[in-house]
């Protein structure tokens, strides 16, 4: 009985690793359906992560013919940058009180003369989630007194600042000058918010 359990154990200790990469942000990075990330195919995914590791950094030419490299890599945070302009952070946020619970935080950022990011949100089979479940962002009247002459946010740019799967924090940036040359502080107002477990909230 015990060369039994010694053999069992022997065969489980390998896909006990994977089954850890599986919840990291490893893991969902490479089960990522190719719909949200078609320029980056599994084995480029692969060798993305191996280069990071070894600490080579280089970049890698994805299937689109620009270059990818991932500039950041926690457990549960990953900064890539998939191509020249473009800028995906994904991370993997804890629910409470089920702590093996999560879901994936993905905010993909275009990088041109203004910043423009969006945010959704994955469970771990990589179905999309409502985002207003778990972030409400303002509306113009929430920002500006006037918001009569400014009908519309122009850009948003969201940085995320990761902590930990338990207490991620997004910074939102809000351009609300149309494109004209007034820079005034009240135009570009910025509002951060904290993982608590069940949603961002502002801090």
């Amino acid at each position: 009985m015990r060369t039994y359990i010694f053999f069992l154990l022997l065969y489980l200790l390998p896909w006990s690793a994977v089954w850890a990469q599986n919840d990291g942000i490893k893991g969902r990075f490479l089960s990522m359906p190719s719909s949200l990330m078609p320029m980056l195919g599994a084995n480029t995914r692969m060798d993305l992560i191996d280069f990071y590791e070894s600490k080579m950094r280089p970049t890698i030419t994805n299937e689109w013919g620009e270059y990818s490299q991932i500039l950041d890599m926690k457990p549960d945070y990953m900064l890539l940058q998939e191509d020249s302009k473009g800028v995906v952070r994904t991370a993997i946020c804890a629910l409470k009180p089920q702590k093996a619970d999560t879901i994936i935080c993905i905010v993909r950022s275009i990088k041109t003369l203004q910043t423009d990011s969006e945010i959704a949100f994955y469970d771990t089979h990589w179905k999309k989630i409502d985002t207003d479940r778990f972030l409400s962002l303002p509306r113009v009247a929430d920002l500006v007194k006037d918001s009569n002459d400014i009908p519309t946010i122009t850009y948003t740019d969201i940085e995320f600042l990761p902590q930990s799967a338990n207490n991620h924090k997004i910074k939102v940036t809000f351009d609300l000058t149309e494109g004209m040359a007034d820079t005034k502080p009240e135009l570009k107002p910025t509002i951060e918010y904290q993982w608590n477990g069940s949603k961002f909230v502002r801090f």
